[in-house]
């Protein structure tokens, strides 16, 4: 990042307020946008969120406005303080959470989520990698959700695995959010966490 920050194409010699410096900042938030796309296999991208934890819940409140619908059906397998977030943006909005539990294998339990599925469901939102370090079948988890007309949302807590997973928006998926943090940005007294989100 140091680098890359350096480099002519990015800043200039000249003081922070010329406008080759905020090219630069430009430059830097297309060249962001467009790595976000194609690790995602999706068409366009936020310039960022906070942290993945709020992507998560902004991808949410998106896919309920998007359908219009007010269920949302999050796996037992997505990162524990990403669906206390969730729950905490939706509450008091007449958004229901219901959660769909694991397998012994890890997984969702296929089953039970089409119990839960229905024509009130905005969105099946999954991690995978998951929480437990298992890749979902996000292909069919898209089914799955497409099936009731709802949203198919993935989220990733380690960008660098899109490096080597299949893109989930290649597999289905129409939203995907989730935490950038390990593709440069080091962390700082606690921070700096970085939220990205892809459709």
């Amino acid at each position: 990042v140091d680098y890359l920050s350096s480099r002519g194409e990015f800043v200039s010699p000249y003081t922070p307020y010329q406008p080759e410096v905020s090219q630069g900042t430009l430059q830097v938030i297309f060249e962001f946008q467009t790595l976000v796309c194609q690790l995602n296999g999706l068409d366009i991208a936020t310039a960022s969120l906070y942290e993945g934890a709020t992507a998560t819940a902004e991808a949410v409140r998106m896919s309920q406005r998007v359908t219009n619908r007010n269920k949302v059906i999050l796996a037992r397998s997505l990162h524990p303080q990403y669906r206390e977030v969730v729950r905490t943006y939706i509450k008091n909005l007449g958004v229901e959470a219901v959660e769909v539990p694991y397998g012994p294998d890890g997984r969702i339990d296929k089953s039970a989520l089409g119990r839960l599925l229905d024509d009130k469901t905005a969105a099946v939102v999954y991690q995978s990698p998951n929480f437990f370090g298992i890749v979902e079948d996000v292909q069919a988890l898209s089914d799955s959700a497409h099936g009731v007309k709802a949203l198919s949302v993935d989220i990733v807590a380690e960008a660098i695995a899109l490096g080597l997973l299949e893109a989930p928006g290649k597999l289905g998926a129409d939203i995907v959010a989730g935490e950038a943090q390990s593709l440069g940005v080091p962390l700082s007294f606690g921070g700096a966490f970085l939220g990205f989100m892809a459709s």
